[in-house]
C-alpha cells in the first residue's frame, strides 16, 4: 500500500514537470531525478501561491463590515476555495509552459533566440510573482509590526476624522451649557474627548490590522527585507524557465522524438531531416524508423502511395 501510494505520488510529481510518465520510467537515474527536480519546484511554486491567496483573501473579507457568529467559518471557506482555484491556475500554467516550451537549443548555453522566445513566460512568471510577494511579506513578517503604529497612520487618521470631532465636540458641549453648571459642563467635555478619543484609537487600530494597513507598516519599517521577499517571489517564479533554456538534451528527449517518429510514421507522415555539419547544412532523407513501421506492416511504396 505504501509502495503504491509513494508510485502515485512520484507519478504526479512527473506529470507536474510536464514529462510523459510512460516514457520516464525508463530512463537512466539522473534523467528522472531532474525531472522530478522540475516538478518538486512547480509543485512548491504552486504551493506558496495557494497559501499567499488564502491568506489574502481571508484578510480582505476580515476587514470588511460583515461581521456574524458564522463570518470567520464564511471567510475561511470562501478563502480555502478561492486558494484552491489559484493554486489550479498556477499549477497548470506552469505544466503548460514547461510542455509547450520545450528544452530550447537542447545545449548549456542561452542564447538571444531562447530568450526572445521566454519573454512572455518571463513576464507571466513577473506578474505572478508580484501576486505572490504581498501576502508572503505579510504572513512573514506581520508579527513584528502588528502592535507598532506608524506616525504616517496616526496622521492619516487624524486628517481624516479631525472635522467630525470636533463639530460632534461643539454639539455636544452646546448642549450641555444650558442645563449643567460650569464644572459639570468641564467633567461633561472631558467625556465628549475621552469616548472621542477612544473612537479614534479603535479605528487605528482597524485600520493598522488590515490588510492594506499592514502592508504600509512593513514596508515602512523593513523596506530591504520586503524587497528581498519580492526578489525571492520573482526567482521562484522564473527559476523552471531558465532551467529549461540550460537543458541539455538527455535521453528523454531522444525517446520523445524517437516516439514523435513512430507516431508520424505510422500515420503516414513523412519528414526530412536535417543535419548541420562543418561545411553547412544539407538535406539528408533518413526514415530509418519509418522504415521499420512498413517493414513491419508489410507496406510498400507503391501501396502508400496508392492510398494517398
Amino acid at each position: 500500500m505504501v509502495k503504491k501510494l509513494f508510485h502515485a505520488l512520484k507519478g504526479f510529481v512527473y506529470a507536474s514537470a510536464g514529462v510523459d510518465t510512460q516514457l520516464i520510467y525508463d530512463c537512466p537515474l539522473h534523467e528522472r531525478r531532474r525531472n522530478l527536480y522540475i516538478g518538486l519546484l512547480v509543485l512548491m511554486v504552486s504551493l506558496l501561491s495557494f497559501i499567499s491567496v488564502i491568506y489574502t483573501v481571508y484578510n480582505i473579507l476580515e476587514a470588511s463590515v460583515i461581521d456574524s457568529k458564522y463570518s470567520d467559518y464564511v471567510n475561511f471557506s470562501i478563502a480555502l476555495v478561492t486558494g484552491f482555484i489559484w493554486f489550479l491556475v498556477v499549477f497548470n500554467i506552469y505544466r503548460a509552459c514547461l510542455t509547450i516550451s520545450g528544452i530550447g537549443d537542447g545545449t548549456s548555453r542561452i542564447t538571444s533566440d531562447e530568450i526572445k522566445n521566454a519573454i512572455p513566460q518571463i513576464i507571466m512568471a513577473l506578474v505572478l510573482a508580484l501576486s505572490l510577494g504581498a501576502p508572503l511579506n505579510i504572513l512573514l513578517l506581520h508579527r513584528e509590526v502588528n502592535h507598532v503604529v506608524t506616525a504616517s497612520d496616526i496622521d492619516r487618521l487624524m486628517q481624516n476624522e479631525e472635522s467630525q470631532i470636533k463639530s460632534k465636540a461643539q454639539m455636544l458641549i452646546e448642549a450641555h451649557m444650558d442645563e449643567t453648571s460650569n464644572d459639570q459642563m468641564a467633567v461633561s467635555e472631558s467625556q465628549v474627548f475621552k469616548e472621542l478619543n477612544d473612537n479614534q484609537e479603535e479605528l487605528l487600530i482597524q485600520s493598522s490590522q488590515s490588510f492594506m494597513g499592514l502592508l504600509d507598516k512593513i514596508y515602512n519599517q523593513n523596506p530591504l527585507l520586503t524587497l528581498l521577499i519580492f526578489v525571492v517571489a520573482i526567482h521562484l517564479y522564473i527559476v523552471p524557465i531558465f532551467l529549461r533554456m540550460l537543458w541539455v538534451k538527455g535521453v528523454y528527449e531522444f525517446k520523445v522524438e524517437f516516439q514523435n517518429q513512430i507516431s508520424l510514421a505510422d500515420n503516414g507522415i513523412f519528414k526530412d531531416y536535417y543535419r548541420v555539419n562543418f561545411q553547412g547544412t544539407h538535406t539528408e532523407n533518413r526514415f530509418i524508423q519509418a522504415e521499420r513501421v512498413m517493414r513491419s506492416r508489410k507496406f510498400t511504396t507503391s501501396e502508400i502511395e496508392n492510398q494517398e
